[in-house]
């Protein structure tokens, strides 16, 4: 089921999938990876739910933009590779 997800989400991953570049990878990086995402999420749910209340439509594109963003973190901060998830958190080597 992975490698199908992983062949489904493949142009996403291909972004962040450079090990070229050094970057710091530890064990915490995927969680944080994953934990800010489901803030996006949830954040973008909160949005939605509070536009929908008003009755206008002025507060969906934050709340599309929000549920992009932890959309692809979660797509990352699962299926990604270790370089990946260092890779979208910014973790670059120090020299």
């Amino acid at each position: 089921m992975r490698d199908l997800l992983t062949r489904f989400c493949a142009p996403i991953l291909n972004l962040f999938e450079n090990e070229s570049d050094e970057f710091n990878v530890t064990p915490k990086n995927r969680w944080i990876c994953n934990a800010i995402s489901g803030l996006f999420m949830f954040l973008a749910a909160v949005v939605f739910f509070a536009s929908g209340w008003q009755g206008t439509s002025d507060y969906l594109f934050p709340a599309v933009v929000f549920a992009a963003v932890g959309v692809t973190g979660l797509i990352v901060g699962v299926l990604g590779s270790d370089y990946a998830v260092a890779k979208l958190l910014g973790a670059r080597k120090t020299r």
